[in-house]
């Protein structure tokens, strides 16, 4: 599945109140604006970016998350590595 793919699937389902956008660090990285550009369609308020990488966004994430709230992290492992390595987050 590829980028386009997964944006397309992750707006059709329903499961996702809001989406955080961020950049990776990779070289293959997209950029912020073509990866919020595959997200044109979600309803206002519904996207967020401006995320320096992705531990920053799960920051933002983790501020609105309500009690039965549950947080995806997804597009890349690398992105689920970087959040990983920041071992705060994670307790």
């Amino acid at each position: 599945m590829n980028v386009k793919e997964e944006a397309k699937l992750i707006l059709e389902s329903g499961f996702f109140d809001k989406i955080f956008l961020t950049p990776i660090k990779s070289a293959r990285s997209m950029q912020e604006d073509e990866l919020a550009g595959l997200f044109a369609k979600a309803s206002a308020g519904m996207i967020e970016k401006g995320f320096k990488d992705g531990v920053s966004a799960l920051k933002a994430a983790l501020s609105e998350k309500k009690e039965n709230d549950r947080i995806y992290i997804g597009g890349s492992l690398y992105l689920a590595g970087e959040i990983l390595e920041e071992e705060d987050l994670m307790r």
